[in-house]
């Protein structure tokens, strides 16, 4: 008997290409993230977490780049082997923290402008405000976002139950990269 090929295992360029398309953006995003930091936490971060201090703005804008672009890169290499499963499960719980944290910090308390103190209209009243309308839709895509990860999420640790298999290298190398908790 041969052994299980993973449904999550990039098999034609059309895979790898998706994975590309799907996580492009926040590679790119968080880049230009790192590129802005200061900038962006005092104008986006620090007012949406105000009144608390300065340093959790840095360390939660820290926290979007490295698991915006781990969780990124990790979906990458979801495709080669059994590792899929590892990193899309680890990968997508990242950009989940990414995507939640974001949503609040440069859509729902935008520079510290909460989305429902921006006007008394709801959004698909033609007396909503621009700004308003723009942050719904960037609120409802990013809940469409988390629904995909989850998706993904639970299909690799679907299958890890259903089709166990012994550790490939690439999923050593990704498992690794977790913190040891002390027993």
């Amino acid at each position: 008997g041969g052994q299980a090929v993973s449904l999550l295992k990039a098999k034609t360029a059309k895979d790898i290409l998706a994975r590309f398309c799907f996580v492009g953006i926040f590679i790119t995003e968080n880049v230009l993230h790192a590129i802005n930091f200061e900038l962006e936490v005092d104008n986006m971060v620090a007012p949406a977490v105000a009144p608390l201090p300065r340093e959790l703005a840095v360390s939660l804008h820290l926290v979007h780049i490295v698991f915006g672009l781990f969780g990124a890169v990790f979906v990458l290499i979801s495709g080669f082997d059994t590792a899929g499963r590892t990193a899309l499960t680890k990968g997508t719980s990242m950009m989940l923290v990414f995507m939640s944290t974001i949503t609040w910090t440069w859509w729902i308390n935008r520079q510290g402008v909460l989305y429902w103190n921006l006007d008394p209209y709801p959004f698909w009243d033609p007396r909503c405000s621009a700004e308003k309308r723009n942050r719904t839709v960037h609120i409802l895509k990013n809940i469409s976002i988390v629904g995909a990860l989850t998706i993904l999420q639970q299909m690799a640790k679907y299958e890890t139950e259903a089709l166990p298999v012994r550790p490939s290298f690439l999923e050593g190398l990704v498992t690794a990269l977790r913190p040891r908790v002390p027993a």
